[in-house]
């Protein structure tokens, strides 16, 4: 029985000199789990912020996509109009070199001296 007691006295000894060192390491294990909570937070936290600002550029730039085609649309119709216009007019021309020369309008190379005037 004395070598139990001796060795019971011997073990506490052991943890008496140990359990502080136990003690802090629990502590060190609490404050470091709370900082990777803390982290952990953190990061989730950065990631909404990040897909907020991802949709919202998204979001402006469809908007302006949006616009550059309806601008582009428009005009691609003011052309079609201006070509449809453009295609209407008729440029009257004289029918015949005669009624050019009765109007004083020469086609030769001289002047209207030449043309008998």
């Amino acid at each position: 029985m004395h070598c139990h007691r001796i060795f019971l006295l011997v073990a506490r000894s052991e943890y008496l000199e140990v359990k502080p060192r136990l003690v802090e390491a629990r502590h060190e294990i609490t404050v470091t789990a709370a900082e990777m909570a803390r982290a952990a937070a953190d990061i989730d936290k950065a990631r909404a912020d990040r897909d907020t600002r991802l949709a919202a550029a998204e979001s402006k730039r469809v908007a302006e996509l949006s616009e550059i085609r309806e601008r582009t649309a428009a005009v691609i119709q003011e052309l079609v109009k201006a070509t449809e216009r453009d295609g209407r007019r008729v440029v009257a021309a004289p029918a015949k070199p005669a009624l050019a020369n009765a109007g004083g309008i020469s086609h030769s190379s001289g002047s209207a001296r030449s043309a008998g005037w």
